[in-house]
């Protein structure tokens, strides 16, 4: 006890070692990161089912309009939870970076009790704070990071896919969704246009359906005759993918396109594909 006889010399060290106690620390910000997570995950749930209700009340009551602003703003705000997901991922990475890189460092390093205080206050080695080490190599990340490693987090998530192609297509009915470009803010339109007309009947699709395996479109009634006739390859020219009446589903982003694309046009230049009985 001689050595802090003294109350005015009684300083802790600049450096307090990482030891087993303050695992409990490192567990319990972990757990917490964890429940954040789950209630950014439901939250980005909940945007996507009001947006998937909306658009799909809306197509099943021609009178209405989709309204333009609401899906920006579900858009944006289901972009926002993801930015927040991303911030804790990085997060969560500098802290199980910190705790293995403090473990190992002073693995060797005795308790800080009193009887150690004077060997640490002496100590010229270079022992760091488990939360130093946390800060500065998460801001090492966000120093390093551009903004085409959230882009690409953004093109692997299918539900803001979903989402950004409802928003772009109330826009632009007759042209291809774009890629969510890696080093562009801006969208760029490119390519030819989507054909909202029926390549059997050449008429605008009333109930198109696609197929699960090439992925192109055609009038329901249409295509069932085709199939009805005995053929079984695609219609679509150099396609030779065949089609059965199982792999047909329904062409959810066509119709949204033909609701919006109906509502721009006058009558004369609007036609839809006659029905077969």
């Amino acid at each position: 006890m001689d050595s802090v006889s003294n109350i005015e010399n009684f300083v802790l060290p600049p450096n307090v070692p990482f030891q087993r106690v303050l695992t409990r620390d490192f567990e319990f910000a972990s757990s917490f990161e964890n429940k954040v997570d789950s209630d950014l995950q439901e939250l980005g749930k909940s945007i996507l089912d009001i947006t998937s209700e909306y658009v799909n009340y809306i197509l099943q009551n021609d009178h209405l309009k989709l309204d333009e602003e609401f899906i920006q703003r579900n858009l944006d705000s289901f972009e926002q939870v993801l930015r927040n997901r991303f911030a804790l991922m990085e997060f969560k990475d500098s802290l199980q970076h910190s705790k293995d890189s403090i473990r190992n460092n002073n693995m060797n390093v005795s308790e800080l009790t009193i009887e150690a205080l004077q060997e640490y206050q002496s100590s010229t080695e270079d022992l760091k704070n488990f939360d130093d080490v946390v800060i500065s190599h998460y801001e090492e990340r966000k120093l390093s990071q551009t903004s085409s490693e959230f882009k690409k987090f953004l093109k692997s998530d299918k539900n803001y896919a979903y989402i950004r192609s409802i928003s772009f297509i109330i826009k632009n009915p007759e042209d291809p969704i774009p890629e969510l470009e890696e080093d562009d803010d801006d969208v760029n339109i490119s390519g030819g246009k989507i054909s909202l007309k029926d390549p059997l009947s050449l008429n605008y699709f009333v109930d198109p359906v696609k197929s699960s395996v090439c992925n192109h479109t055609y009038e329901r009634a249409f295509i069932l005759t085709h199939l009805s006739s005995g053929h079984s390859e695609c219609p679509i020219n150099g396609c030779r993918n065949a089609v059965t009446r199982k792999n047909l589903i329904k062409d959810d982003m066509m119709c949204l396109r033909i609701q919006v694309f109906s509502k721009r046009k006058t009558k004369p230049e609007y036609e839809t594909a006659e029905r077969i009985e």
